[in-house]
């Protein structure tokens, strides 16, 4: 934790991604150009959401209206918004208001952006309530099912008027009907270039036939390599699957939509606003989805990153720690015990020369200890090096094997340590 607040910027995580879904609803332009005089509703109080208040209102938006379930912390966000007159405040002037949760179909019909962000586990804007309120804003927005994109209406051609359109295609363009066709179809590529009518009802057993005769048809030379048979194919295998036969035509254009009017920010999980909305004329909408989308190469990634990477290595050390640590014991037990023998030998070597003075003594005692300590010295290293690594508990085992430590001299050594830590976490009295 403390090293993801230090050394990363990811405390900024909320403040970018309201800065970032606006830049999104701005198109990637300057959120404070894009903003400045718009109508600003916020719906809920919580940190996200006065957080997308109080940088609406830097921005330079004309008006905040906070809607929440809880009337008290929506004024209480707009007591904040509102000291924005005080020549001290850093947020800004602005009119701010709070309304009832109830009061929102009719704030949206005034909105230009909508920043939603609560703790409801349903819709709090459903695609109806934001057609209602860009109907009449944007030409045709009424039309077709509450401005929703409709077949043949908002630039989206209908079967019909694809079928009228592709038959007043140049005959160099559809290709011409060969008469030795057992269906009466081109063997140019785009057989079907005509309009859903000259496919419309045919079985796969008639496609296969009109793909054997495309197969041993003779071709005109072109500079692109036609393989008619094989999309035929695939064709039929549609058909066995989805049950028609979808059209082969050319790409068509789509005529270009309306400007927003109507701008939707949902930063709520699970969402708040109905995925569909961006469907309807007039409306651009951005999601947390869609946020994910586009955050790739945005700053604040590179720190999410960094993020990780110490999350990760942090795990890692706290598990290497757990595991040095089963096996600290077994190397106190074992350093006891090469203890316990010097001591042992050196009473031996008194009784066999009394005569000893105390610097022989004490030079033949310093001499043997570091001969246990070289001795022992590379052996334990390792051995905590191994069981700190994944997989390594066995070896605290092999080392009481080994050495034919005696368990309950660990056992005592371990409760000691578990003792002192303990007393550690506690303090003082």
């Amino acid at each position: 934790g403390k090293r993801a607040h230090s050394e990363t910027g990811i405390d900024r995580a909320g403040q970018s991604l309201v800065t970032f879904g606006l830049e999104q609803l701005a198109s990637g332009g300057e959120v404070a150009d894009w903003a400045r005089g718009k109508r600003a509703l916020v719906i809920g109080a919580g940190s996200m959401s006065s957080l997308a208040a109080a940088t609406l209102v830097r921005a330079g938006v004309g008006e905040v209206v906070v809607a929440n379930r809880t009337a008290e912390r929506a004024s209480r966000l707009v007591e904040i918004l509102n000291e924005g007159t005080s020549p001290d405040s850093v947020i800004g002037d602005v009119l701010a208001r709070a309304v009832p949760m109830d009061a929102v179909p009719g704030e949206l019909t005034r909105a230009d952006v909508v920043v939603s962000c609560t703790g409801a586990t349903g819709l709090v804007l459903t695609g109806d309530a934001v057609s209602v309120a860009v109907r009449g804003r944007v030409p045709d927005a009424g039309a077709g099912g509450g401005g929703v994109a409709q077949p043949g209406a908002g630039g989206v051609p209908s079967a019909s008027t694809r079928a009228a359109q592709a038959a007043r295609l140049p005959a160099d363009q559809t290709g011409s009907a060969d008469e030795n066709c057992p269906l009466d179809l081109t063997s140019n590529p785009g057989f079907s270039v005509l309009g859903e009518a000259a496919v419309a009802g045919m079985g796969a057993a008639e496609l296969e036939q009109h793909a054997a005769w495309v197969d041993n048809a003779p071709r005109p030379q072109t500079s692109v390599a036609v393989d008619e048979a094989g999309a035929i194919a695939a064709l039929v295998a549609t058909v066995a699957t989805v049950g028609r036969i979808p059209e082969r035509r050319r790409p068509e254009p789509i005529a270009a939509g309306p400007q927003p009017v109507l701008f939707l920010l949902d930063l709520a999980m699970p969402r708040d606003i109905d995925a569909a909305v961006h469907r309807i004329a007039g409306v651009r909408l951005v999601d947390i989805e869609s946020l994910a989308e586009a955050s790739a190469d945005a700053p604040m990634a590179a720190d999410v990153d960094q993020v990780r990477r110490i999350v990760a290595d942090e795990v890692a050390a706290f598990g290497a720690a757990l595991r040095a640590a089963h096996i600290t014991p077994t190397v106190v037990a074992l350093r006891t015990m090469a203890a316990d023998v010097v001591a042992g030998e050196m009473a031996r070597l008194e009784g066999r020369l009394p005569g000893l003075d105390d610097k022989h003594r004490s030079e033949i005692t310093q001499t043997v200890k570091r001969v246990v300590d070289k001795l022992l010295h590379a052996p334990t290293v390792r051995v905590k090096q191994l069981a700190a690594e994944p997989g390594g508990a066995g070896y605290a085992d092999a080392l009481r094997t080994l050495f034919d430590l005696d368990p309950e001299t660990v056992a005592a050594v371990s409760r000691a340590e578990d003792s002192n830590t303990n007393e550690k976490d506690r303090g003082p009295a």
